[in-house]
């Protein structure tokens, strides 16, 4: 036998030891993908058969319909060699399994002495001009104090959110208006950034997909958006909600004027015990507060991770807030959430950030400003640049502006980078850095 007949026959054994090894493994996975057809990386599946049977009996249907589960005839769409709906705004792209992260052993200090790094790598806005990872820009028709995506258009909200004359803007890849709406609140988008979503200033939810607008379904009076999640938003289908802020002093879970969802047959209450949503991550993890109170700090703040689709809670995290600072809170490949860090002794002011597994809750890194920052200085808010980096913006006092900002790269290992000016004023009220969701 000569080398090459050697080696074929080597490969033959390895390939047949594979296919067996196939043959062996669950079955029907397309079935228990979940809303977002997603694939559960964090849970194997024992068997095929038994995973059918739980999905079917702990999806709760008070929320979810039975049209929540995916269609068994779906099938996954062809492969292609080249990516479809490539947009310059595209963060950098991820592998299906990327390597665990290396994380901190302590806290991660932010310090005003960090070295300069490259501007972010993640589309941006500021002072009317959209940035590009290229390091090309384009300028706006208006400085729009949020931009979304919604698959190769844009919707940015111009005007302050709840006042008068706020105006929905749909704009093309080239940023030329197409459409103009009535607007109440800053849009969201889905997690891949197809669908975008707003509401009126009478409460009604439209959506953004495929060129077209659609109205979705009335919340019932004017209320500002957190998240929207669903595999059929494209179409506003029955399987598609979005998530809303509260109006009303009230905490207490399920209050008149509280926070919900919101589906084709209206208003919903969020799964129990939720006094708001942070956010929600491509998988159908909801983050939102669970127990708190701006008003009395004697009422601890806990925060809650519940799987939507499966209707399970999976941890509750203490000591932690998801609503203002980071505004999308889940990293790209939805393993990791990022919060605010609260003292209980210091009200409801940030002293930092901190990042938890999504699957178990627990605390991976925590982050801070360091001593050496200019007195008053806060921390502004937090964006994912990449899964292992978080974009990190504070804000100090200024005597001739709303205050001098200052941008951070922060890797979870550790490692920490200015990006941009420092001590920057973009000469307008808005704040600087306002990245594409």
């Amino acid at each position: 036998m000569n080398e090459n007949e050697d080696l074929t026959r080597s490969l033959g054994r390895e390939l047949h030891g594979r296919v067996d090894g196939i043959h062996d493994a669950p079955i029907g996975l397309d079935q228990v993908k979940g809303a977002a057809g997603r694939i559960r990386r964090r849970r194997a599946l024992t068997s095929g058969a038994a995973a059918l049977a739980a999905v079917a009996i702990i999806v709760p249907a008070g929320l979810w319909g039975a049209d929540m589960l995916p269609r068994g005839d779906e099938s996954p769409p062809p492969a292609t060699s080249t990516p479809s709906n490539v947009n310059p705004t595209d963060p950098p792209s991820s592998p299906e399994t990327p390597e665990p992260p290396e994380f901190a052993d302590e806290p991660i200090v932010i310090n005003s002495d960090a070295p300069q790094g490259d501007d972010p790598r993640i589309a941006w806005v500021d002072a009317g001009v959209l940035h590009l990872p290229d390091g090309s820009t384009k300028i706006l028709p208006k400085d729009y104090e949020t931009l979304v995506r919604a698959g190769e258009e844009y919707v940015g909200i111009h005007g302050q959110s709840g006042g008068d004359d706020i105006r929905m803007d749909v704009l093309d890849a080239d940023l030329n208006m197409v459409d103009s709406y009535d607007g109440y609140s800053a849009p969201v988008a889905t997690a891949d950034q197809t669908v975008a979503a707003w509401t009126d200033p009478a409460g009604t939810v439209w959506l953004r997909a495929n060129s077209e607008t659609r109205e979705f379904a009335p919340i019932g009076r004017p209320a500002s958006l957190r998240a929207i999640f669903g595999p059929d938003c494209a179409s506003g289908g029955s399987q598609c909600r979005v998530y809303y802020d509260g109006n009303s002093d009230d905490l207490t879970p399920g209050a008149e004027g509280g926070a919900g969802a919101v589906g084709p047959q209206g208003p919903e209450q969020l799964p129990d015990g939720f006094i708001n949503s942070g956010g929600i991550s491509a998988d159908g993890i909801l983050v939102g507060l669970t127990s708190g109170s701006d008003h009395d700090p004697d009422v601890p703040t806990t925060s809650t991770l519940y799987d939507v689709v499966a209707g399970e809670r999976i941890a509750d995290l203490s000591d932690v807030r998801f609503a203002y600072a980071v505004w999308r809170p889940f990293s790209p490949d939805g393993r990791l959430v990022a919060g605010e860090r609260l003292d209980p002794n210091l009200g409801s002011t940030p002293t930092g950030l901190q990042v938890f597994d999504v699957s178990s809750g627990q605390e991976r890194v925590t982050i801070e400003l360091g001593d050496d920052m200019p007195e008053g200085t806060t921390l502004q808010s937090g964006w994912w640049e990449d899964e292992t980096h978080l974009l990190v913006m504070t804000v100090s006092p200024s005597d001739d502006g709303p205050g001098l900002y200052d941008l951070y790269r922060v890797g979870l290992d550790g490692t920490v980078e200015r990006v941009g000016e420092a001590g920057y004023d973009n000469g307008t009220m808005n704040v600087p850095w306002r990245f594409v969701g």
